[in-house]
């Protein structure tokens, strides 16, 4: 990602990688359709961050030293978007969706293990409802 990238981008890229992922999926493609639904919720997480703070980017220049917010990690980027109590309770509909994604990270890229049509039916799901609820 490069130093900084308008907020408004980041929205456009979740969309638009949830988009490449239903065309994947349509084609059978369910590595790749899952590796672009984590790829998603990635950036809409960093969209959230931006919102909860206030950025007009992802990140300000005064942050370009500090690695915190260069992750890939859906965990960390959770807990800096303000979004883990709300995805960590059992009690919401969002848990499972969260679950859903937690085991992905961006080295599944290199990823030649096969996975199956309903593994990747449940990604796109679980992406879908949380970029829904990142990007509102």
């Amino acid at each position: 990602m490069p130093n900084s990238i308008n907020a408004s981008d980041l929205k456009i890229l979740a969309k638009a990688r949830l988009d490449d992922a239903i065309i994947l999926y349509k084609q059978q493609r369910y590595e790749g359709a899952i590796y672009l639904c984590g790829y998603a919720v990635e950036l809409a997480l960093k969209y959230k961050i931006c919102q909860k703070l206030g950025w007009n980017k992802y990140l300000p220049a005064r942050f370009d030293n500090d690695r915190t917010f260069y992750t890939h990690k859906l965990e960390d980027l959770k807990f800096l978007s303000g979004m883990q109590d709300i995805f960590d309770d059992q009690n919401t509909p969002l848990w499972a969706y969260w679950s859903t994604m937690t085991s992905w990270n961006e080295q599944l890229r290199y990823n030649i293990a096969h996975k199956s049509k309903n593994d990747a039916r449940a990604s796109l799901r679980a992406s879908i409802r949380l970029y829904k609820e990142l990007i509102k």
